[in-house]
C-alpha cells in the first residue's frame, strides 16, 4: 500500500458517512457533516470534532455496525470494522 492510497483511507470514509442522516435534537434534516469536522491526524482512520458532546451516541446510530467509534483525546476516531469469520473447530 503506498502513501496515497493510506492517505484516502480517511477520505474514503469521510465520503461514505458525511451525508447519512443523524438524529440530533430532534430536528429534521440533519446530517453527519452539519455535527462533525474532519481533521488530518493520521491517514488510515477518520478522525472528527463534534460541535457537540451529545453528537457521539446519535453518530454511532447513524453509521451502524461499519464502522467502530471511539473518544480519545478529544477526538472521535472512526475506523472500520474487521469482521472475522468464525473459526470452526474439528
Amino acid at each position: 500500500m503506498t502513501l496515497v492510497q493510506i492517505k484516502q483511507e480517511s477520505d474514503n470514509i469521510w465520503e461514505e458517512i458525511k451525508g447519512l442522516p443523524i438524529d440530533m435534537f430532534g430536528l429534521p434534516n440533519q446530517f453527519v457533516s452539519m455535527h462533525c469536522t474532519p481533521v488530518s491526524v493520521e491517514p488510515l482512520n477518520l478522525y472528527l470534532l463534534t460541535r457537540s458532546p451529545a453528537v457521539l451516541p446519535s453518530l454511532e446510530m447513524a453509521i451502524g455496525d461499519q464502522y467502530t467509534v471511539e473518544l480519545v483525546a478529544g477526538y472521535v476516531i472512526i475506523k472500520r470494522t474487521i469482521k472475522v469469520p468464525f473459526a470452526t473447530r474439528k
